[in-house]
């Protein structure tokens, strides 16, 4: 049984490492997004093109919501190797 408990933690600790990367690529997919959103409202508010300054402000706010999707969130563990 120990073996099995084994790969079973083995199992669970690459799960969860996968989805803390996919979930870094969600955050930075939506960062790109609200920064091309947020360039195209600046841009068609330039042209004269009716966008609001309550839109872009939402889009400010989203953006500093999610933070930096760059940044290392996640702590090391001190017992897994790199």
């Amino acid at each position: 049984m120990k073996i099995l408990d084994q790969a079973r933690s083995a199992a669970t600790r690459c799960r969860d490492a996968a989805s803390t990367k996919v979930d870094g690529l969600r955050a930075k997919r939506q960062h790109a997004r609200l920064i091309s959103e947020l360039g195209e409202a600046r841009y068609a508010k330039s042209k004269g093109v009716t966008t609001s300054d309550a839109e872009i402000e939402r889009i400010i706010a989203e953006i500093d919501a999610l933070g930096d999707p760059d940044a290392n969130t996640t702590p090391q563990n001190a017992d897994d190797p790199e």
